[in-house]
């Protein structure tokens, strides 16, 4: 009968150590149950929270594109209205330009005709002032 009561005895120290790795196994199924939940919670509000701040950066974006679409159109509006002068103050400076051409040529023409007959008289005008200068001398 010994031998009965061994196995009876090593088969209930099987039996409660059975249980008790079935009790650990619950309470470890358990807590991965609950890091799991708490994990996917967790994921959860990461992910509401990354789509609301994605929102956020779309309207963001979306007013950064108008204010620059709208900011392009009044450097477009500025450009043109730059050429628009350029071109009016290059046409009025070649207007200008052009009433000062007759003038231009007229002092070209007067130089011409006049200039030979200056530089005779002062040479002239000059040849006299020596020669007096001369004669005056002599008769002091």
């Amino acid at each position: 009968m010994e031998l009965i009561v061994v196995i009876k005895i090593a088969a209930l120290i099987a039996l409660i150590a059975f249980i008790v790795l079935a009790v650990f196994l619950v309470i470890s199924i358990s807590s991965f149950i609950k890091l799991t939940k708490n994990a996917s919670f967790s994921l959860d509000v990461l992910t509401k929270e990354v789509s609301e701040s994605m929102i956020h950066i779309r309207t963001d974006i979306n007013e950064l594109k108008n204010k620059v679409v709208e900011s392009l159109s009044i450097v477009d509006e500025t450009s043109k209205q730059i050429s628009n002068s350029t071109q009016n103050i290059e046409k009025e400076a070649n207007e200008i330009l052009n009433v000062f051409e007759p003038v231009k040529y007229l002092i070209n023409t007067v130089h011409q005709t006049v200039s030979t007959p200056i530089n005779i008289a002062s040479h002239f005008f000059s040849a006299a002032s020596k020669a007096f200068s001369a004669f005056i001398e002599k008769i002091i």
